[in-house]
């Protein structure tokens, strides 16, 4: 179910840029659980979201996500842990789309970097410490990765969301399992 309220008179806490660009991209009016996850982050709140397949959950994080962003801050700010390569390309495409608008009085622009299986990692590890990106959005052997060579630090890191989490805790491809001889990675 649609609001008859669109974002920017839904939310007018979020950035007007953020909220123009959503109705720009043709996400004019949030879905239900978009009102509720999103009004609840903006509160503060750490929330969890369960809903069916397509009823917007990936907005629902992504723009307080983007909204809390500072641009010219050159640290990692948000990482999202997603269970697959395809996700991961899916959700980087969403925040890349929403991030084009995000230029501030400065000039700077919120930056996005995947980190998923099949991607260039000497290239990410070396982007990640020489000019870090602000959002990450990886799997979680790649995060992990990249935690050990010293390319995120949690110092900044002020939203971490993990998307499909079941999926993220299963032994695939190399996420976080129980077993002593696995890697594990641990955002705390």
């Amino acid at each position: 179910a649609l609001s008859n309220k669109t974002f920017s008179s839904h939310f007018p806490s979020l950035p007007s840029w953020l909220s123009a660009r959503a109705e720009e991209c043709g996400w004019k009016y949030p879905t239900l659980i978009q009102q509720r996850a999103i009004e609840a982050v903006l509160e503060g709140n750490d929330v969890i979201i369960q809903s069916q397949t397509g009823s917007g959950k990936t907005l629902a994080y992504l723009l307080p996500l983007l909204a809390a962003i500072d641009p010219s801050r050159a640290c990692i700010q948000g990482i999202v842990v997603v269970p697959t390569r395809e996700l991961g390309v899916q959700v980087a495409r969403v925040a890349r789309r929403l991030a084009a608008a995000s230029v501030d009085v400065g000039g700077e622009r919120i930056m996005i970097m995947s980190a998923l299986q099949g991607s260039t990692n000497k290239r990410q590890r070396a982007w990640a410490r020489s000019d870090p990106p602000h959002l990450v959005i990886g799997t979680p052997s790649e995060l992990g990765e990249l935690v050990k060579s010293g390319g995120i630090k949690y110092h900044a890191v002020k939203f971490v969301v993990v998307d499909e989490v079941d999926a993220c805790l299963l032994n695939n491809n190399g996420s976080i399992v129980s077993s002593k001889s696995s890697k594990s990675l641990n955002l705390s």
